[in-house]
C-alpha cells in the first residue's frame, strides 16, 4: 500500500471495478470523519452510484485505486443505500473550505 496522498477530488467520477476488473459503477463522493482538534481528517469509504442508488463502499473493502478505476478486493458489497451518519462529512461538501 502507497504512503502518497490520494486527493479526493481525484477520485470522483472514476469507475469501481469488481475483482475481475468489470465496472460495477462509479465513484461519487469520499465520506470522511470531522477532524477533531489538530488531526486532519480521516477518510472511512466511498459513495459509489451503482444501478442509479447510492451505495457506501468501506475503504476495508477496497483492493487498489489506479488511474483506471478504484477495485475491490473480491469481497462482496451492501448494495443498501447510502445515508451519511452524525459525525461523518463528504468531501465535496468541504472542497475550498480551509
Amino acid at each position: 500500500m502507497t504512503t502518497e496522498p490520494v486527493f479526493t477530488s481525484r477520485l470522483t467520477g472514476r469507475r469501481l471495478l469488481g475483482g475481475d476488473g468489470l465496472s460495477i459503477g462509479r465513484i461519487s463522493d469520499v465520506v470522511i470523519l470531522q477532524p477533531v482538534g489538530a488531526d486532519p481528517p480521516r477518510a472511512l469509504g466511498l459513495v459509489a452510484a451503482v444501478q442509479r442508488r447510492q451505495i457506501f463502499v468501506s475503504l476495508g473493502r477496497i483492493g487498489e485505486m489506479t488511474v483506471d478505476g478504484v477495485y475491490l478486493d473480491g469481497s462482496s458489497v451492501d448494495l443498501g443505500h447510502f445515508s451519511q451518519r452524525a459525525g461523518e462529512l463528504l468531501a465535496s461538501k468541504i472542497y475550498d473550505k480551509p
